[in-house]
């Protein structure tokens, strides 16, 4: 007679399994389908999911000429990287309806469908929710930005929408949403005065990184001392907005297009590119738009004019470092880029020479990011 294992037992064994196999489980009988879809378990996995070392449960997700493909991140890093498309209800296709990924936190997905519809989608389970539109029709050619991040003083996932409201790009309007609530609120943010009295300011880019509890996106400011960049964030427990200070750089030599703006779990990025190399920054402190913003210069790439925008960047755990990204031996904080069409460029934080391995040759990829598996529902 096999003997009972203890429920402690058998939970700490559940939360550290693939999704995959938990959803089977659910079937299982009514007590393992209520264990494992409890908020408490869903926690519990999502936490152990981040700390494995290996990236086991660690996901790529790639826009590729009118659909999504994923891979993981081991598979990703090894000599037969396995792609898998992606199926959904929502639609996608070609041409001017490409989806895109314009956020990622704890499993979740944000998709920017046909310029007008949003989705929060969870790969793993394939459970999706379309959200309530902007509220407000975005004309064809206005700038418009989406991030997606969570809130832990109310256990919320949020997504924030920004677009300019004047042809003058003067005033940028925001909308924050909230899973729980499945509504937007408004807000106003004045850029002449909210962020920066000195000049008109531009956000640059479709997405806001998630780090820290805020979402960032870089913004370029025109005035009589030149050109100048900034991060401006969100923060989205208080939803009040504060301004960092980019690193030290040569800006004379920035290369068409200004810096690029990343984040891993935990960890802000700013990728800075000139004309035959571009350099990785990281912030390890500061928050409060004093000029105390501490950037360290993590490496230095040959850039050879290909980078896709934005990249992909992780460092948030150690994986295996190789020759050939497979063998897990000596391990150290590693860095992930996606090149420009099917290329990856890998180097750790020790300061190792980068290396680049084709992953595929019969597909273009126009985006890049990453998700972990997870439980956590997009329905709130």
């Amino acid at each position: 007679m096999i003997p009972k294992l203890p429920d402690e037992l058998i939970i700490e064994i559940l939360a550290r399994l693939p999704v995959r196999s938990l959803l089977r489980f659910k079937c299982v009988s009514k007590s393992w389908l209520s264990l494992i879809s409890s908020q408490q378990f869903v926690e519990t996995h999502l936490f152990n999911s981040k700390k494995n070392p290996n990236f086991t449960h660690h996901s790529v997700i790639l826009t590729c000429e009118g659909k999504l493909e994923r891979s993981s991140i081991p598979s990703l890093l090894s000599n037969d990287a396995v792609f898998y498309v992606l199926h959904s209800e929502f639609a996608y296709g070609s041409g001017e309806n490409l989806a895109f990924v314009v956020g990622s936190c704890d499993g979740l997905i944000l998709l920017s469908c046909n310029d007008k519809d949003l989705f929060l989608f969870n790969p793993s389970t394939r459970i999706h929710k379309k959200l309530p539109r902007f509220g407000e029709k975005i004309k064809r050619g206005r700038r418009c930005s989406h991030g997606l991040g969570f809130d832990k003083s109310s256990g919320d996932y949020k997504v924030v929408g920004l677009y300019y409201t004047d042809k003058d790009l003067s005033e940028v309007k925001v909308k924050v949403y909230s899973s729980k609530n499945d509504r937007w609120k408004s807000d106003r943010w004045k850029t002449k005065t909210t962020v920066n009295r000195s000049n008109m300011r531009r956000v640059r880019g479709e997405l806001g990184a998630f780090a820290h509890g805020k979402l960032h996106w870089i913004c370029h400011s025109s005035s009589g001392r030149g050109s100048e960049w900034s991060v401006v964030y969100l923060d989205l427990e208080t939803e009040e907005y504060g301004e960092l200070q980019m690193p030290n750089y040569e800006e004379n030599e920035l290369k068409c297009g200004g810096p690029v703006l990343g984040a891993s779990e935990g960890n802000l990025f700013v990728l800075v590119v000139y004309p035959s190399s571009a350099d990785m920054w990281i912030m390890v402190g500061g928050y409060e738009g004093s000029g105390n913003e501490s950037w360290t210069k993590v490496v230095t790439l040959p850039y050879d004019g290909g980078l896709v925008y934005p990249p992909y960047v992780d460092g948030s755990v150690e994986l295996p470092y190789a020759d050939d990204f497979s063998a897990y031996a000596n391990r150290s904080p590693l860095y992930m880029l996606l090149l420009w069409c099917s290329s990856i460029v890998v180097f750790d934080g020790k300061g190792f020479t980068a290396r680049s391995r084709q992953i595929r040759t019969d597909s273009r990829y126009y985006q890049a990011d990453t998700y972990l598996e997870s439980l956590v529902s997009p329905l709130g």
